[in-house]
């Protein structure tokens, strides 16, 4: 049977396909092919047809660029409203139920969502807003922010810069980060590099990004103009780590060169 949000009942609303799921599952084991699915659609089956002992998923893309206006968020609950997209408290809040305290390695956990979930409300906070905030979304953004701090067991790393070697390519401090692997298929690894390193800078000749620029904005923000080709101002330690100006010397790129100099 096919079915989607998409279809119209008798009363011409949007059929939901929970809804048909949920009348028409017993015991046993319940198989679903789907194109589209979402970490709310496991929640949601998780929460409301819990007399299934085994669920077996195929899944396709969860995102694909349609029309807005017939874009379907998530196929399960209904809600095709871009409006909901914004409410990703929801989806938080149940990963902070979901997810386990602790993790191997690597792998999300609780505090995770914990830290998704601070963000979310200090931007909701905002949203809608005319120069102010809410007070209530501003608390639970410190709530749960704080839950990480002192409950989740991690720490920042010392040196800033030392965030980006490979070597701590599962860094203490990171709650979620792409994390990527060498191999034979491709884009299973990080392009970054091609695309933001200067042309000619790795020893393969695979970066071109020379005509990449710093926004002006972060620069204001780290209290740099780039026309000054004489002095920088150097006084957040975060600065180079994170764009390279004239005059900066990195010891950990061409390490058997002694180093590079930006000039």
């Amino acid at each position: 049977m096919l079915l989607d949000n998409k279809t119209k009942t008798e009363d011409n609303e949007h059929y939901k396909v929970c809804d048909f799921i949920k009348g028409n599952t017993e015991n046993g084991s319940l198989d679903i092919v789907t194109g589209y699915f979402s970490v709310n659609a496991l929640a949601l089956l998780k929460d409301e047809i819990n007399t299934v002992e085994k669920f077996r998923l195929i899944l396709g893309n969860i995102m694909q660029e349609e029309n807005q206006l017939s874009k379907v968020v998530d196929l399960l609950n209904g809600n095709t409203s871009i409006s909901s997209t914004l409410l990703l408290s929801t989806s938080a809040q149940k990963a902070v139920e979901l997810l386990p305290e602790k993790n191997q390695p690597g792998r999300i956990d609780r505090y995770s969502a914990m830290g998704l979930l601070s963000k979310v409300y200090l931007t909701k906070a905002g949203y809608g807003q005319n120069g102010t905030r809410n007070q209530a979304d501003l608390d639970k953004a410190a709530f749960f922010a704080n839950e990480v701090i002192e409950k989740s067991g991690r720490a920042l790393t010392p040196n800033y810069a030392d965030i980006f070697r490979l070597k701590n390519n599962i860094a203490d401090e990171s709650l979620i980060a792409w994390r990527w692997t060498v191999s034979s298929q491709w884009t299973s690894q990080n392009t970054l590099q091609s695309d933001l390193g200067l042309n000619g800078f790795s020893e393969f000749a695979d970066s071109w990004g020379t005509w990449v620029g710093i926004t002006i904005d972060l620069q204001n923000l780290f209290g740099e103009d780039a026309r000054n080709k004489t002095s920088r101002v150097n006084t957040d330690a975060r600065r180079q780590a994170t764009m390279m100006m004239l005059g900066d010397k990195y010891d950990y790129f061409w390490a058997d060169k002694g180093g590079f100099t930006y000039n």
